[in-house]
Protein backbone atom coordinates (compact mmCIF):
# COMPACT_ATOMS: atom_id res chain seq x y z
CA UNK A 1 0.00 0.00 0.00
CA UNK A 2 1.42 3.41 -0.83
CA UNK A 3 1.48 6.68 1.02
CA UNK A 4 -1.52 7.82 -1.06
CA UNK A 5 -3.90 5.03 -0.46
CA UNK A 6 -2.98 4.79 3.13
CA UNK A 7 -3.70 8.35 3.75
CA UNK A 8 -6.91 8.03 1.70
CA UNK A 9 -7.83 5.11 4.03
CA UNK A 10 -7.66 6.63 7.15
CA UNK A 11 -9.99 9.71 6.13
CA UNK A 12 -12.37 6.99 5.02
CA UNK A 13 -12.21 5.71 8.67
CA UNK A 14 -12.11 9.21 10.64
CA UNK A 15 -15.01 9.91 8.60
CA UNK A 16 -16.87 7.19 10.27
CA UNK A 17 -16.66 9.56 13.34
CA UNK A 18 -16.34 13.13 12.00
CA UNK A 19 -17.49 15.44 9.51
CA UNK A 20 -14.62 15.75 6.96
CA UNK A 21 -15.81 18.97 5.86
CA UNK A 22 -15.43 20.32 9.00
CA UNK A 23 -11.75 19.35 9.81
CA UNK A 24 -8.53 19.85 7.85
CA UNK A 25 -5.98 17.26 7.70
CA UNK A 26 -2.82 19.33 7.34
CA UNK A 27 -0.49 16.30 6.08
CA UNK A 28 0.13 13.08 7.33
CA UNK A 29 3.46 10.37 6.97
CA UNK A 30 4.05 6.53 7.28
CA UNK A 31 6.75 5.33 8.45
CA UNK A 32 8.03 1.59 7.58
CA UNK A 33 10.49 1.25 10.47
CA UNK A 34 9.40 -2.61 10.57
CA UNK A 35 11.32 -2.75 7.35
CA UNK A 36 14.25 -0.52 7.84
CA UNK A 37 17.41 -3.32 8.36
CA UNK A 38 19.26 -0.24 10.84
CA UNK A 39 16.40 0.43 12.82
CA UNK A 40 13.46 -2.50 13.26
CA UNK A 41 11.63 -0.53 15.73
CA UNK A 42 10.53 3.30 16.06
CA UNK A 43 10.23 5.90 19.18
CA UNK A 44 9.56 9.40 19.36
CA UNK A 45 11.14 12.32 20.74
CA UNK A 46 11.11 16.47 20.89
CA UNK A 47 12.62 18.44 18.17
CA UNK A 48 13.39 21.67 18.60
CA UNK A 49 11.02 24.45 18.66
CA UNK A 50 8.16 21.30 21.08
CA UNK A 51 6.60 22.48 23.49
CA UNK A 52 3.96 20.92 26.06
CA UNK A 53 1.33 22.52 24.39
CA UNK A 54 1.57 20.35 21.42
CA UNK A 55 1.34 16.94 23.22
CA UNK A 56 -2.07 18.95 25.11
CA UNK A 57 -3.52 19.85 21.44
CA UNK A 58 -2.58 15.96 20.15
CA UNK A 59 -4.73 14.56 22.94
CA UNK A 60 -7.77 16.74 22.39
CA UNK A 61 -10.77 14.01 21.53
CA UNK A 62 -12.11 14.91 17.79
CA UNK A 63 -16.11 16.19 18.76
CA UNK A 64 -16.15 13.92 21.75
CA UNK A 65 -15.73 10.46 19.96
CA UNK A 66 -12.00 10.04 18.88
CA UNK A 67 -8.96 10.29 21.20
CA UNK A 68 -5.17 9.75 20.26
CA UNK A 69 -3.42 8.37 23.03
CA UNK A 70 0.51 6.36 23.31
CA UNK A 71 3.50 7.25 24.21
CA UNK A 72 3.69 10.13 21.01
CA UNK A 73 1.06 11.62 23.25
CA UNK A 74 2.76 12.55 26.61
CA UNK A 75 4.30 15.21 27.57
CA UNK A 76 7.44 14.40 29.12
CA UNK A 77 7.48 10.33 29.13
CA UNK A 78 7.31 9.75 25.55
CA UNK A 79 9.42 6.83 24.48
CA UNK A 80 8.22 5.27 27.06
CA UNK A 81 5.64 2.17 28.02
CA UNK A 82 5.19 4.37 30.93
CA UNK A 83 3.97 7.47 28.77
CA UNK A 84 1.71 5.57 26.84
CA UNK A 85 -0.23 3.32 29.76
CA UNK A 86 -0.75 7.21 31.06
CA UNK A 87 -1.77 8.58 28.31
CA UNK A 88 -4.34 5.76 28.52
CA UNK A 89 -5.77 6.32 31.76
CA UNK A 90 -6.00 9.99 31.35
CA UNK A 91 -8.34 9.28 27.79
CA UNK A 92 -10.30 6.74 29.82
CA UNK A 93 -10.94 9.46 32.19
CA UNK A 94 -11.44 12.06 29.72
CA UNK A 95 -14.38 9.42 27.49
CA UNK A 96 -15.90 8.81 31.19
CA UNK A 97 -16.35 12.81 31.75
CA UNK A 98 -17.51 12.89 28.47
CA UNK A 99 -20.01 10.56 28.21
CA UNK A 100 -20.91 12.44 31.62
CA UNK A 101 -22.07 15.10 29.71
CA UNK A 102 -19.28 17.16 30.75
CA UNK A 103 -19.40 20.08 28.20
CA UNK A 104 -15.50 19.71 27.45
CA UNK A 105 -13.57 16.72 28.45
CA UNK A 106 -10.03 18.12 31.24
CA UNK A 107 -7.16 16.95 29.39
CA UNK A 108 -4.55 15.83 32.25
CA UNK A 109 -1.03 17.20 31.86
Amino acid sequence: MNDQQMFQDFRRFLGRFVDLSTIEIEGARASRWHKDQHSLGSYCYKTKGTKDKHFKDMRKPIEHKMWFVGEHAHPSEMSYANGAYETGVWAGREVFESLSGADEPSLSV
